[in-house]
């Protein structure tokens, strides 16, 4: 046993472990990591590029290239990757931020290790797993194991199939559910996931809840884990985030805690997402 002056006596195990840990923190081997960016090497392969959780850090974590895909959260799509950053050299964090491509995500902590050379001498890091995920990000993993999750992103393919002839506008609805409100027009014809972000934060920002694009980017993570921007979720995802920012906004001014309230405009959230997704018209029900 050994004798810790915080926790008392601990097991040898456990010290060994802390020492390991605090000089792998030391390298820079393990991280905190609460973003991601999305980016394809000038060969075309497609690549994530992590980023420390908080402001405190300018710098990189690492880079994690598809055969290294399965270690990252499920949180984290690896499907179609979109080449919002074109070459090796990935921006550091407040380029990202002023870029468009800075994805904030659910905290989780990395171990790496030090891989080939650079061609300036250095040694490369390499994602070796995941050791650790906050509280937040193991709810949202939970969530995303259930079993009406995957079947969602099914469903309006098969309707797209089954419609009858003419067949439906780019935005899955019909003719009629056309989106008329300028907000919505603006999110409609988002070109990319960048243009996306910045037309549903230009539409929904606030003061205490949505002050950022980081931040709507986290919920959305939330309400749909393996969400990817398509013509058809447009507008269930814009409706879906109103909701949850105007029903916690609601609960949280009747006196219940930050927690409740998160919780409940997060579920209902998810609810109008679904049904969007199942081709009804969700953004008619809500005032832009």
């Amino acid at each position: 046993m050994t004798y810790n002056s915080n926790l008392g006596f601990i097991s040898d195990e456990r010290a060994i472990r802390m020492m390991l840990e605090a000089q792998m923190k030391t390298d820079g081997l393990v991280w905190w990591v609460g973003a991601y960016a999305y980016g394809h090497t000038t060969k075309g392969d497609p690549y994530v590029m992590l980023y420390p959780l908080g402001d405190k850090f300018e710098q990189k974590v690492c880079k994690v290239y598809p055969k290294e895909f399965k270690k990252l959260p499920a949180f984290i799509p690896t499907e179609n990757i979109p080449a919002d950053i074109q070459g090796k050299n990935a921006p550091d964090v407040s380029d990202a931020k002023r870029m468009g491509v800075y994805r904030e995500c659910l905290g989780f902590q990395v171990v790496l290790y030090l891989a080939e050379n650079t061609a300036m001498g250095n040694r490369r890091k390499r994602l070796q797993g995941v050791i650790r995920y906050s509280k937040d990000a193991q709810g949202a993993l939970k969530n995303g194991r259930q079993p009406s999750r995957p079947a969602t992103t099914q469903q309006p393919r098969q309707q797209t199939r089954q419609a009858a002839t003419p067949p439906p506008p780019a935005n899955g609805s019909s003719q009629n559910n056309k989106p008329h409100h300028p907000i919505l027009i603006m999110i409609q014809g988002a070109a990319n996931i960048s243009s996306f972000n910045k037309a549903v934060y230009d539409g929904l920002k606030d003061t205490d809840l949505f002050t950022n694009q980081e931040r709507i980017i986290a919920i959305r993570e939330l309400v749909a884990p393996n969400w990817q921007l398509t013509n058809m979720n447009k507008l269930p995802t814009a409706t879906a985030l109103k909701i949850y920012r105007d029903k916690r906004r609601d609960i949280e001014g009747e006196g219940q805690s930050t927690r409740i309230a998160h919780q409940n405009a997060l579920s209902e959230a998810i609810r109008i997402y679904n049904k969007g997704n199942h081709g009804a018209a969700v953004w008619e029900s809500v005032t832009w």
